[in-house]
């Protein structure tokens, strides 16, 4: 998992790219194929923090966890750090 974060994908998405069935194990020297993901650009933070506010991800953790299933089924990688951005703009649209 720290690969997969420092390079802005998930374990999953590794390992389908590089046809690795056993994530737990990679080995000292293997190449590993990096994955490109989309990137979240602000109209797309802006549609998911709509969908947040209409209620379509549910509450709490649940919310974080549809999200992050949203996200990546559309291709972007579901990281805390892009929830955290859609939940900004979730603050954002409400206080105004």
């Amino acid at each position: 998992s720290g690969i997969a974060k420092k390079y802005g994908t998930t374990v999953t998405a590794l390992a389908t790219a590089n046809s690795i069935t056993n994530t737990n194990v990679i080995y000292i020297g293997q190449k590993l194929k990096i994955p490109a993901t989309k990137t979240l650009t602000s109209a797309v933070i802006s549609q998911y923090a709509k969908g947040v506010i209409d209620g379509k991800y549910g509450n709490g953790s649940t919310r974080r966890k549809n999200l992050k299933a949203a996200l990546q089924a559309a291709g972007y990688t579901g990281t805390d750090t892009q929830i955290d951005k859609i939940q900004a703009k979730v603050n954002e649209l409400i206080m105004y």
